[in-house]
This record gives structure tokens, C-alpha cells and sequence, in this order.
């Protein structure tokens, strides 16, 4: 049986265990999963069907399944009674919920990408500190699929504004989905981030209930704001206040002078 959320350690490694199920499963060394184009809109899509023990089966035995799945990530439709059952999986909090939003995100079925969406516009928030794994591997598939520029403004409401996904981890993940689709509005969200804990809080205080900790969200803020331009990850939760804003402040830099150009 599923170890469910209250049988998780922490929700910084249940977290860890989506993200790295959208990278691993998929053979891609980044989070953000690569797209294919489309076949022409004549040739209809190839079946995809769940395989066996998709909900239930040992952790190991679903990531080495959905590996083979579909490996290349080419555009397929899922049953009409599969795709059902994943919009059924995607409403709960707990690691069934989590597999069905990695099938829909591995399925690349047209219909996925909207019910990934509104998923998260429900902005819903479960009980516990672990209950968004669904939410953050939902938000970090649409960083760049599917290519339709109507994804990108749905990104930024979720991520800024007075409608945001409570949940700040999955907020954090819409914002940085939202800056690789190149979406710079959301990027003074993920500095504020970065500054949370440290002395230039007073001046960019957050927007969201404190939380006992905040290396995981800051962590993906960094990464999103270095890939957005072009950079290795330097910044650091663990760092000193010093080496913490003066990295914030080269990012701030950099996003000016990249907005100027």
C-alpha cells in the first residue's frame, strides 16, 4: 500500500519525490519537461491507456512504469475513463493525488494541460504541511507545455495579485513556470521570496502566512530566476545574511538590465 502523507518523513522530501518523478521519469536532466510539436491537426492522436498499479503499486514500481509510459513525451489522448479517473486522483491530497497529476503531465494529452490548470485555479490548500505535492508537479509541468499563451496569464494570477494559490510552495512553482514562459511580472514576487528571513524583509515584507520554513521555496525561486537568465544557481538558503542579499541584489540587477535591453 501507499505510503500517504501522514506516513511521509518530511514535506520538503515529498516534494523532492514529485519533482524529481517529473525530471527522472521523463530521461530529462531539467524540471522544466521539454515539449513536441504537434501533429498536424489530420492525423489523430494516438490511445493512451493507465497502466496496472498506477495508484496503489510500490513507489519504485511506478516510477520505473511511468518511465517507459510514454517515454518521448509525444502528444497522445488518454481514455475518456482514464482521464476521468486522473481528474478523480488530482482532487486529493496525498501521493495518488501526486501520480495523477505526473500521468496527465507524462500523457501530453491536449486535455491534460486544462485539467492541470484548473486544478490549480481551485486553489485549494490540504491540511497538512505535505499536501501539495499535486499542486507543485501541476504547476511545474505548464512551464513550457502546452505552448498556448493563454497558460502564461493564468500562471501569473496564481502567482501575484489578489487571487494567489495559497499554498506558497505551489505559488512559488506557478510563478516560476510563469517566468519561463517569460512572464517578468512575477519576478519581484520570487525576489521577495528570497529576501523572507533575512534584515530586507522590512522593506519587501511577504504577502503570505509566515512559515517555519522557507528553504524549499526559496530554493525554486533562485532556480527559476537563474534559468531565467541564463545563470548557475548561486543563491543559497543556508548563507549568511550578507551572502544572501548580495546575491538577491546581483538578481535584481541583472532582471533591470535584462527588462532594458
Amino acid at each position: 500500500m501507499l505510503n500517504h502523507r501522514r506516513n511521509w518523513p518530511c514535506p520538503e522530501l515529498a516534494l523532492a519525490l514529485c519533482l524529481g518523478l517529473v525530471c527522472g521519469c521523463a530521461a530529462v536532466p531539467e524540471l522544466f519537461l521539454e515539449t513536441r510539436p504537434s501533429p498536424l491537426a489530420s492525423e489523430p492522436l494516438p490511445a493512451l491507456s493507465l497502466f496496472e498499479g498506477w495508484s496503489d503499486g510500490p513507489r519504485v514500481s511506478f516510477e520505473r512504469k511511468l518511465g517507459r509510459w510514454n517515454p518521448d513525451l509525444e502528444p497522445h489522448h488518454l481514455r475518456p475513463e482514464d482521464r476521468l479517473l486522473l481528474e478523480e486522483a488530482l482532487a486529493g491530497f496525498d501521493e495518488r493525488a501526486m501520480r495523477g497529476a505526473l500521468l496527465l503531465c507524462h500523457s501530453r494529452d491536449p486535455e491534460a494541460a486544462e485539467l492541470l490548470i484548473a486544478h490549480l485555479e481551485e486553489r485549494t490548500q490540504g491540511p497538512e504541511r505535505n499536501s501539495d505535492g499535486a499542486g507543485v508537479v501541476a504547476a511545474a509541468t505548464l512551464a513550457v507545455w502546452p505552448a498556448e499563451p493563454g497558460f502564461g496569464a493564468r500562471l501569473i494570477e496564481l502567482s501575484v495579485g489578489e487571487r494567489v494559490h495559497p499554498d506558497l510552495e505551489v505559488r512559488v512553482e506557478c510563478a516560476g513556470s510563469a517566468l519561463a514562459r517569460g512572464h517578468t511580472a512575477v519576478a519581484p514576487f520570487l525576489l521577495r521570496v528570497l529576501r523572507a528571513g533575512t534584515p530586507a524583509q522590512a522593506t519587501d515584507p511577504p504577502d503570505w502566512t509566515p512559515k517555519p520554513t522557507m528553504a524549499w521555496s526559496k530554493s525554486r525561486a533562485a532556480t527559476a530566476l537563474s534559468g531565467h537568465l541564463g545563470l548557475r544557481v548561486s543563491y543559497r538558503a543556508d548563507a549568511s545574511y550578507d551572502d544572501q542579499l548580495a546575491e538577491i541584489a546581483r538578481l535584481k540587477e541583472l532582471l533591470e538590465a535584462d527588462a532594458g535591453r
